[in-house]
């Protein structure tokens, strides 16, 4: 049901990806949610405007995703949003919490869609 909605085009105002894996081992990277490519995904289906928030308790993760973001024309680092206030009005999921109550440090980015088109198509047609 999921597919239909995507491709009639950009439907999420808000995205929210909290604490992904981020598979530690090298030969897993090709794993990991935020890769080449993702980034496309999302530019097709969060509205112009619209905000991706990440929440990860890896560093070398969060540098990551600013290097792809680096390269991303669709999205933006919002950093009017990166004030703690904003942060603690949003619910907490349990590995929040608990890095939190372990005093670990928390590191979002908040990317918000532009309005620059995007170059290629969400699905592949099947001609292709």
């Amino acid at each position: 049901q999921l597919l239909p909605l995507l491709e009639a085009g950009p439907v999420f105002h808000e995205v929210y990806i909290l604490f992904p894996d981020p598979w530690w081992k090298k030969k897993h990277h090709k794993r990991r949610l935020f890769k080449e490519g993702f980034l496309d995904f999302l530019s097709h289906v969060v509205v112009p405007g619209g905000k991706v928030i990440l929440k990860t308790d890896v560093e070398g993760y969060k540098d990551e995703v600013l290097a792809l973001l680096s390269e991303c024309a669709t999205f933006d680092v919002a950093s009017e949003f990166l004030s703690e206030s904003w942060f603690t009005n949003l619910p907490q999921s349990r590995r929040e919490r608990e890095l939190v109550n372990a005093g670990l440090p928390i590191f979002p980015i908040v990317m918000k869609r532009n309005n620059q088109e995007t170059k290629t198509e969400l699905f592949e047609s099947p001609e292709n």
